[in-house]
């Protein structure tokens, strides 16, 4: 009854903060590991508070989520004394669908990693969460990523001189060519 009761007063509170959800059927759920905290099925992440000379929890309050630099939204959760800090999409995946297989990782299906709805979510392969990433154009490629080591033009030249170089000679050896090539350009012979 205790919880019936709180969970009719979070829908109270949301709906005051945020006249946008007054229409929206929203799932609220505690927190699996962590007690006195309830997240929403679209991501935000509630704490029950106690107050001085009461025995039951009777206030609700909507705790700050922070943005990584990778765009995912984090939040820090006391148990025991002890500040954990956690993704939201991994929580609400875990709250309303179930823990994370093996082998798995959480998938934002729009390629936006600021909504943690959990209708934008699903478990998946590392290989799908990356296929997702290129397809939304997420993942940076070429020039744009942090660690590229090579500009267009130069790889139209290490090609140009790679056809140049098995015109003259039909059976190349694993060494020299493709070293000396890596060398000149700062790469390994790998790249």
């Amino acid at each position: 009854q205790n919880i019936k009761y709180l969970y009719r007063n979070i829908r109270k509170m949301l709906t005051k903060q945020d006249n946008r959800y007054n229409n929206t059927i929203m799932d609220i759920k505690k927190i699996n590991e962590f007690d006195d905290y309830f997240i929403t099925s679209d991501g935000r992440v509630l704490s029950l508070a106690k107050r001085a000379n009461r025995p039951k929890p009777t206030v609700m309050k909507e705790l700050s989520i922070w943005t990584m630099k990778s765009g995912h939204k984090a939040i820090h959760l006391q148990k025991c004394g002890v500040s954990h800090k956690r993704l939201v999409h991994r929580l609400v995946l875990e709250t309303f669908v179930g823990p994370c297989p093996e082998g798995q990782e959480c998938r934002h299906l729009d390629g936006n990693s600021g909504n943690n709805s959990v209708s934008n979510l699903k478990w998946g392969t590392r290989k799908e969460n990356r296929r997702d990433m290129r397809d939304h154009g997420v993942q940076p490629l070429g020039l744009k990523h942090w660690n590229h080591k090579l500009t267009p033009n130069d790889v139209i030249k290490i090609r140009k001189i790679g056809k140049e170089r098995n015109k003259k000679v039909r059976n190349i050896d694993s060494g020299g060519g493709y070293k000396e090539i890596a060398k000149v350009f700062g790469i390994s012979p790998g790249n």
